[in-house]
């Protein structure tokens, strides 16, 4: 399981920067992790560039932080589905 977050561009906060929320938001690749949790909405980022691992990071930044503006608790994305990171589901989790 990875942590990393989104960007709020309405607080003022540089692009891939992880807000104080999205720092409490855990992104996941694994199912199992958000299987007993709710579905908040869909998150989305810029995506990544191939091997580039400073956007991987940013993209993950994004997601979290999205993932906060919505009250979840966790972020999941299928990197089988989804390897560029660009949308994933935001979960509120006990």
């Amino acid at each position: 399981m990875f942590r990393f977050s989104f960007l709020f561009l309405l607080c003022g906060c540089s692009a891939g920067e992880l807000t104080e929320a999205g720092q409490h938001v855990t992104f996941t690749d694994t199912e199992l992790d958000v299987s007993g949790c709710d579905a908040v909405g869909e998150v989305h980022s810029d995506g990544i560039s191939p091997h580039d691992a400073h956007s991987r990071t940013t993209a993950m930044h994004e997601l979290r932080n999205a993932a906060a503006s919505k009250g979840g608790t966790h972020v999941f994305v299928d990197s089988e589905k989804n390897p560029d990171l660009t949308k994933g589901t935001a979960y509120k989790c006990p």
